[in-house]
């Protein structure tokens, strides 16, 4: 008899402090922590699949998360330069 173990899910990774936001669902203005979200499918505990990375920002009080845009979201990665 075998068993597997597999999961699936979100996984969320905290990548810093974002910026000072005042945010629309509890009102403090705080903040926001940068946030990036992958979905993923595991078999016993290891990664075999990754897709949808998306990077959030979130308040820190309520947990109200917004999604940055694809040019914004990716901005704190290093570009090459140009030739």
């Amino acid at each position: 008899m075998f068993f597997f173990l597999f999961g699936w899910g979100d996984r969320l990774e905290p990548l810093g402090a974002a910026e000072l936001r005042t945010c629309p669902r509890c009102h403090n203005t705080t903040t926001w922590q940068r946030l990036r979200r992958t979905h993923r499918v595991t078999l016993f505990f290891v990664p075999l699949l990754r897709w949808g990375r998306r990077e959030l920002e979130a308040c820190p009080v309520c947990g109200e998360a917004v999604e940055l845009p694809h040019e914004r979201g990716h901005a704190s990665r290093p570009r090459p330069a140009a030739v």
